[in-house]
């Protein structure tokens, strides 16, 4: 015999599930960010110096990016920088490989030790 005091009824769930698909929903729209679509040329210059420094130098930097219509931030050391697919490859801090689009990154900048 389990003797469990009744704790097996409260592991289902207590909302409709109508209601989880309307907080789903409701979260997805509030949290949504408009992707710019032209950047500031002097920002993206200073972008562009900083890859080619870490790049150089290498030391970590901090990559905010654009991703489904969410902003997503990755720290990690540039491997590689495809001037011709325009794409940036980034190991991050767990030594994964992570492929950026230029035209998705709206920040870069120098990570912390």
């Amino acid at each position: 015999m389990i003797r469990d005091r009744g704790n097996i009824k409260w592991k289902t769930s207590l909302m409709l599930p109508e209601t989880v698909t309307h907080l789903k929903n409701y979260f997805l729209e509030e949290y949504y960010e408009e992707e710019e679509l032209e950047p500031d040329e002097q920002h993206l210059e200073e972008m562009d110096q900083l890859v080619l420094q870490a790049l150089e130098f290498s030391f970590a930097l901090l990559f905010t990016f654009y991703q489904r219509g969410h902003l997503h931030r990755v720290k990690g050391m540039v491997h590689y920088m495809d001037e011709k697919n325009r794409i940036l490859r980034v190991i991050d801090e767990n030594g994964q490989l992570r492929i950026l689009r230029i035209s998705a990154i709206k920040d870069i900048s120098r990570a912390e030790e």
